[in-house]
């Protein structure tokens, strides 16, 4: 096919490529509204070192991801949880919360999501206090010269983690967009009415020669006509006028 007969059918099946994006879209702005939000809040931790040369940094690499399995466990988490008195497990706390470390800079991020943003901002000073006692007993416990400490800061609230309305319905229109598109081909691949000569010469592939008038419509309206197609080859004459008198 060329690109003209693409364009003609999308053209020709414009309202099914309109239609399908607006239902997709519609139908993923109720989806969006069906589901709890749950609002994100984040807490930054500065890591501090008492070795700035080239084995603290290592060291520095090394630790914060220790720090983070101290705490991200079902048992600790399950203090939390009972330290603001809700109502989940520790296992389940474990889906609510997230400890991402980054070394570069020596930060550990908190963040905490919940389904009010008071009780999201709550969650993740928790679990930044205990990650700093976890600090304060790994000092203690550590014979070593290489020690290390928290700079903490309150737990800011950051909006709404999910659902996503905007991303939904943006990504529902364009997914809408592909199967309408899709939609229209197929309803014209299983369309095989003739309509007009161009559709004769576009399925027989043989080219129209004339019209056969299919009778009047009504008073005052124009016949319609059926097309006629070539379908041999008209041979030229070869015999002369005295040929026929004979």
């Amino acid at each position: 096919m060329r690109l003209q007969d693409y364009l003609r059918i999308i053209r020709k099946r414009w309202w099914v490529v309109a239609l399908v994006p607006l239902i997709a879209a519609v139908a993923a702005y109720a989806f969006s509204k069906t589901q709890t939000p749950l609002y994100r809040s984040q807490a930054r931790y500065v890591v501090l070192f008492n070795r700035l040369d080239t084995g603290g940094n290592i060291f520095a690499g090394q630790i914060l991801s220790a720090y983070i399995n101290l705490v991200y466990r079902p048992d600790r988490l399950q203090t939390v949880a009972n330290e603001l008195q809700i109502d989940k497990t520790g296992q389940q706390l474990m889906e609510f919360v997230r400890l991402q470390p980054q070394p570069n800079s020596s930060i550990i991020v908190i963040e905490a999501d919940y389904y009010t943003p008071e009780l999201s901002q709550q969650l993740a000073d928790a679990v930044g206090r205990l990650l700093n006692a976890r600090v304060v007993e790994a000092n203690r416990n550590n014979i070593s010269q290489d020690r290390a400490s928290l700079d903490m800061a309150p737990a800011q609230y950051v909006g709404i983690a999910t659902p996503k309305t905007k991303i939904n319905v943006l990504a529902g229109a364009l997914l809408g967009l592909v199967l309408g598109v899709l939609l229209a081909f197929v309803l014209e691949y299983l369309d095989d009415t003739v309509r007009n000569a161009a559709d004769v010469e576009r399925y027989t592939g043989l080219p129209t020669i004339g019209a056969i008038p299919g009778g009047a419509t009504g008073a005052g309206r124009r016949p319609r006509f059926r097309p006629a197609t070539a379908v041999g080859v008209i041979a030229a004459a070869t015999h002369s006028r005295e040929d026929y008198e004979r």
